[in-house]
């Protein structure tokens, strides 16, 4: 399936200086996000468990396809995953 973006979004042309900081504060989003489904999980009813686990799924699901998305296409080398991939592949070349 095929990312649709906001024509805006297209082609950003957001600065550098802001990308990084906006990158910074939404990658701080993991751990309550990590913490909300640990929390989750103690909901007796299972039906409600899987309701709200999708809408933390579709709200992370929305923050990375209309925010981090775009600047990650405009800067890779902003991306987190990156970083620790190849810093893994240099560990494991030791």
């Amino acid at each position: 399936m095929r990312l649709v973006l906001p024509k805006c979004l297209e082609d950003p042309e957001m600065e550098r200086e802001i990308a990084e900081k906006l990158m910074k504060v939404l990658l701080e989003f993991d751990d309550p996000f990590n913490r909300a489904t640990e929390i989750i999980s103690q909901v007796s009813s299972q039906e409600e468990q899987r309701a709200l686990r999708r809408g933390l799924v579709e709200s992370v699901g929305k923050v990375y396809s209309n925010v981090m998305y775009p600047i990650l296409r405009q800067y890779p080398d902003l991306d987190p995953d990156k970083g620790q991939k190849s810093e893994k592949s240099g560990s494991e070349l030791n």
